[in-house]
């Protein structure tokens, strides 16, 4: 058994809980979750091709280049806890709605 069935049984369902389970609000919780992590890995593809152009223009300058790697590295991390925190998102909205 892994940690996190370990911890949804540890926290029982949304009933037992005291939450109430509404169809509506949920469809509702889930456009806006969906929406908001769709424009944070917009931005992130978005600064991620801005510092790849940067980088391209950079012409060697030491600085510029380093700024613009910083940059890129930066925004795939982003990225990749933008994803993280998706997945965690939708599991914890599915096992409690």
């Amino acid at each position: 058994m892994d940690f996190l069935h370990f911890l949804a049984g540890l926290l029982g369902d949304a009933s037992s809980l005291g939450v109430p389970s509404n169809p509506a609000d949920n469809n509702a919780l889930n456009k806006v979750v969906n929406l908001v992590f769709m424009i944070a890995g917009a931005v992130a593809v978005i600064i991620v091709v801005v510092a790849g152009i940067n980088y391209s223009l950079s012409v060697g300058e030491p600085s510029k280049t380093a700024k613009a790697k910083d940059a890129i590295i930066y925004s795939v991390a982003g990225l990749v806890m933008v994803a993280a925190s998706f997945v965690i998102v939708k599991f914890i909205i599915g096992r409690f709605a």
